[in-house]
């Protein structure tokens, strides 16, 4: 008999954290159960995105996979990762709304929102180049996440997100 797998529950979540590294680390008590619903909210959806690339469209696309018209097995697959970056802008969303007051956010949650939308981000160009590198070939040049999301150039790197001081 196959075990059944099942979501992990807030308990088993809270109980998964390690409230010592930064930037859960300055999380008030308080404030602690916010984010174990918000990591409830998003149970295993980070997963599916670490490492995808084409290969899984590719095999999807060969026919007779699981019987499927392999255009629809495609199609199905984007389909739902992009249900999942939903659900995870989503669950973004709702924590700054419960989090944010008149003054803005404080500073634990702005470093740990940063930081979620960051990976966010990583994700949905990680679906977004698998589906293109499906479809056409080569993606082009690929932002580095070891460089803090920046083009590794031959002298250096240079990123697309970092203010230049025009001094």
């Amino acid at each position: 008999m196959e075990a059944e797998l099942r979501p992990p529950t807030a308990a088993d979540i809270e109980r998964w954290i390690d409230w010592s590294l930064p930037p859960l680390d300055a999380v008030p008590h308080g404030d602690r159960t916010l984010v174990v619903t918000y990591y409830t909210d998003i149970a295993g959806i980070p997963d599916c995105f670490g490492g995808l690339d084409e290969r899984p469209l590719l095999a999807l696309a060969e026919p007779g996979t699981d019987g499927l018209d392999p255009a629809a097995a495609v199609d199905g697959f984007v389909r739902a990762h992009l249900d999942m970056l939903d659900t995870w802008y989503q669950a973004i969303d709702s924590l700054d709304t419960r989090i944010r007051d008149s003054i803005g956010l404080p500073p634990w949650a702005a470093a740990f929102l940063h930081g979620e939308a960051e990976q966010l981000f990583i994700a949905t160009s990680t679906l977004d180049r698998a589906v293109i590198t499906h479809h056409h070939g080569s993606a082009g040049p690929r932002l580095s996440v070891a460089y803090g999301l920046a083009y590794p150039l031959s002298n250096g790197t240079i990123s697309p997100f970092t203010q230049i001081d025009r001094a």
